[in-house]
């Protein structure tokens, strides 16, 4: 089956979910991609930029929400990373899966939609959705005008490997 990491080793990291497995019990076999995290924002949204966000973020601490697809999954990581690096605090809002939060950030009812270049194609395309920033070491060939969030002075890198396991 496929395996998406972080979600896969926080599940046997965190002692209450009981996992029957850990690392060792895992033969990892090929990395299918790597899916570099975004940080996104509604296509009316007052945040045209990284900056924008972030100096909201200093001024209204903990009032600005931004969505991940469940806890300690890679998009709840990089909106971490993005408050250490800033030195902001978010309402994190947890959501079962990235759809549902994206569905929030266009019904604006959620600021700040954290998830992967491979989320927001189509509503990036027809600009219901405004993309701040790709949270990797290098542009999205996909989207070559969106800066990196370090390009914008904040180190912050989070993203999904998919790749293919088996049990060992």
């Amino acid at each position: 089956g496929n395996l998406i990491l972080p979600t896969v080793i926080t599940t046997y990291l965190d002692p209450a979910r009981k996992a029957v497995f850990s690392r060792k019990s895992l033969e990892l076999l090929a990395l299918q991609d790597n899916d570099p995290g975004i940080i996104a924002v509604k296509g009316d949204s007052p945040y045209k930029t990284l900056k924008d966000l972030i100096d909201a973020a200093k001024a209204n601490p903990g009032k600005i929400r931004t969505t991940t697809s469940g806890i300690l999954s890679d998009d709840h990581i990089g909106a971490m990373l993005t408050e250490k690096a800033a030195g902001v605090k978010f309402a994190i809002v947890h959501f079962a899966g990235s759809a549902p939060g994206r569905n929030a950030v266009l019904g604006g009812h959620v600021e700040v939609f954290y998830g992967n270049v491979s989320e927001m194609e189509s509503q990036v395309r027809a600009g219901e959705i405004r993309l701040l920033a790709v949270m990797d070491k290098q542009r999205s060939k996909f989207y070559p005008d969106v800066k990196t969030a370090e390009e914008q002075g904040f180190k912050v890198y989070s993203g999904v490997h998919r790749g293919i396991g088996m049990p060992a």
